[in-house]
């Protein structure tokens, strides 16, 4: 099989700020010539009925990205093959349980597959898992908020702790006694954005290499790591005849770009489950701002919307 692994996306901010995007027919031709795509979905999509107000998650650092189905519908469209989507990451809840309950609908109306809470997803092919460190950054918000810490806690998998660290081993573990044939996929929101920044970090960020690495020992056959909004330095290896994915970066978003990032650009990564290779495919974007935006609005700080090419 040959699996297509694509960075962040984020479609939308404040609910009123929309990113429309196109891909490229030549991209869309790597999306055809694949058997499945992974990406992490980093916007909560809403219907249209949804009081974005009544539901905003209150005492949270950042409530941004929200959306319809139209960009992930889009998707849809121009490709037939199987999309499994991450949406387990630190804006998973930013409309509370009922905007994370809105977005798998929605995901399912469009066909998309995914994990619910804390389960994992099997079929023929592969064994899905998600899960994420990320909430844990941003002024200890594990301590600060516990509130909003539940929500995570009580839906997600959060790799937070030693014992959640042991938890996640014994569920690979009896995984693999299920695995026979299939690829099991562990796909993880870890770390903080812009790595290179070590002012704060996530349980995971410097624990990360060992973990991923045990999870392989284990039978794990692809760790698909995202959220740093940048090709990590390392962007990927191959580990024990197993691919681990540090980060790619931003498929499509609003991260200003930043020269020490270099946050136009991101990575495709084509990994061929034959032989054990991989294709590294460097997309570049065109970044332009949010429709209807003005610098009165936000703070004199432009939004911006990423649209990838080749």
């Amino acid at each position: 099989m040959k699996l297509l692994f694509i960075g962040d996306l984020q479609f939308g901010r404040n609910s009123d700020k929309k990113c429309l995007f196109k891909i490229p027919d030549n991209i869309i031709k790597i999306f055809n010539n694949t058997d499945a795509i992974f990406f992490n979905l980093e916007t909560v999509l809403l219907s249209k009925s949804f009081d974005v107000n009544k539901h905003l998650l209150r005492d949270k650092h950042i409530h941004i990205y929200n959306d319809n189905e139209e960009n992930i519908s889009y998707i849809k469209s121009v490709t037939h093959k199987p999309i499994f989507v991450s949406t387990i990451n630190n804006h998973t809840f930013d409309y509370n349980v009922q905007g994370y309950k809105n977005t798998l609908e929605l995901l399912d109306k469009n066909n998309y597959i995914f994990t619910v809470n804390k389960t994992y997803y099997i079929d023929d092919n592969f064994i899905y898992l998600n899960a994420t460190d990320h909430w844990t950054i941003l002024n200890n918000n594990l301590d600060k908020y516990p509130k909003n810490t539940a929500l995570w806690d009580d839906n997600c998998l959060v790799i937070d702790s030693y014992e959640k660290v042991q938890y996640t081993y014994n569920l690979i573990t009896y995984l693999n006694k299920l695995k026979k044939h299939r690829k099991i996929v562990f796909s993880i929101h870890w770390g903080q954005n812009f790595q290179n920044n070590h002012n704060t970090t996530t349980y995971l960020h410097l624990k990360a290499d060992d973990f991923f690495k045990t999870l392989c020992n284990l039978g794990t056959d692809v760790i698909f790591g995202h959220g740093a909004h940048h090709i990590m330095n390392k962007s990927h290896e191959i580990y024990n005849n197993k691919l681990i994915i540090y980060g790619l970066g931003d498929f499509t978003g609003d991260f200003e770009y930043v020269k020490e990032y270099n946050t136009d650009k991101s990575a495709m990564l084509i990994y061929d489950t034959t032989n054990n290779t991989v294709q590294k495919i460097l997309v570049s974007g065109h970044y332009k701002p949010y429709e209807n935006n003005n610098n009165e609005n936000n703070n004199n700080e432009i939004m911006i919307c990423k649209q990838p090419y080749i």
